[in-house]
């Protein structure tokens, strides 16, 4: 299944692997090991993830 979200949470919540696409292409994948842990919304490295995507956003 293909999820399109503008919502970085949602997409690290959701998301096995996270495609971040810039200027119509895609400019980065990201393997979300945390995929299917219900709980990683009060972990840390929830927020580390969505600081990497939002890093891919700005190279």
């Amino acid at each position: 299944m293909i999820l399109v979200t503008h919502s970085i949470e949602e997409a690290v919540f959701l998301g096995e692997y996270i495609i971040v696409m810039k200027d119509g292409r895609i400019h980065s994948l990201i393997n979300n090991k945390y995929f299917g842990d219900k709980d990683i919304r009060k972990k840390q490295e929830y927020m580390e993830i969505c600081n990497e995507v939002r890093g891919k956003l700005y190279d």
